[in-house]
């Protein structure tokens, strides 16, 4: 054999041995050719050549298997690595969705032209809340102030953030209850409709939209169904009639929300499961 020849002068020729099947008939044919190529190219005697060209065939498919076997690795190790870096405990693969049935609460500055001064939520399904004062633009009415307590003097008001800052709270409180991307929110509220009008208005002045998956049902109706005949179905007269030990100051949101709770344990006689999958059942067969 030519000492002088080496891999190296192939490797100027740019012969490239890329065939993944070593017993095949064109690897064979290629083998044969870069035999032939070596012969002539490099002038060496055929059988030299040849042998030299299944030597560097040889070299370059098991150079090229190991090459794919380490990007096959890598593919893997990038995978493995995509998996942990992404899972998600909540992946929505791994749930069925979920009917979220919120209780809410508003605090105002009146009713003319409310804005919001507090809201408070309780989603049944996790037990988790969400409370936040708010700084309105408006002045309360003295009214207002009587019942609820707040004015532009009281520090929980002075130093509250402002409505679009605290309903993008409410937007993230929601998102992160959302396990699935077919989850429901219910939002029930007291004489919803003023709650929900309060929203929605505060919302739209925000340009914020409200995401199509919230849904806003009244509790007194439900109420009503459960005791019919009652003199007052308001909140105080309720609880004065039927939670008389309730610690909670009524007018205040995140105490109304608590309040509601329990006179909903009491009007539907169950707790806690029972009593979400029977308020669900009915939220949902009212929709149907």
């Amino acid at each position: 054999m030519n000492s002088n020849f080496s891999h190296k002068k192939i490797k100027k020729c740019s012969v490239r041995v890329n065939c993944p099947y070593s017993d095949c008939v064109a690897a064979y044919k290629f083998q044969k050719w870069l035999g032939n190529h070596i012969r002539d190219a490099h002038g060496l005697p055929n059988d030299e050549a040849q042998k030299l060209g299944e030597v560097t065939y040889t070299e370059g498919f098991r150079k090229e298997a190991e090459r794919q076997r380490k990007d096959q690795e890598l593919d893997v190790r990038a995978e493995r690595n995509a998996l942990e870096i992404f899972h998600d405990d909540n992946d929505p693969a791994d749930h069925s969705p979920i009917f979220h049935i919120v209780l809410l609460d508003t605090e105002t500055t009146g009713l003319w032209e409310p804005q919001l001064a507090e809201i408070a939520l309780l989603d049944l399904a996790t037990q988790r809340t969400f409370q936040s004062y708010v700084k309105p633009t408006k002045l309360f009415e003295p009214t207002a102030t009587k019942v609820n307590g707040l004015s532009h003097d009281d520090v929980r008001i002075k130093t509250a953030p402002a409505a679009a800052e605290v309903l993008l709270d409410v937007l993230q409180w929601v998102a992160l209850l959302k396990q699935h991307p077919l989850d429901r929110f219910v939002f029930v509220a007291h004489n919803s409709d003023f709650d929900h009008k309060v929203l929605f208005r505060a919302l739209f002045e925000a340009a914020i939209t409200q995401p199509e998956e919230w849904t806003f049902v009244d509790s007194i109706p439900m109420l009503q169904s459960k005791k019919p005949g009652l003199h007052s179905y308001s909140l105080p007269k309720l609880k004065d009639k039927f939670l008389p030990d309730f610690q909670g100051h009524l007018h205040s949101a995140l105490d109304d929300v608590l309040c509601l709770l329990e006179i909903f344990k009491v009007f539907y006689g169950k707790r806690d499961d029972d009593l979400y999958n029977e308020l669900e059942e009915e939220i949902v067969g009212g929709f149907a």
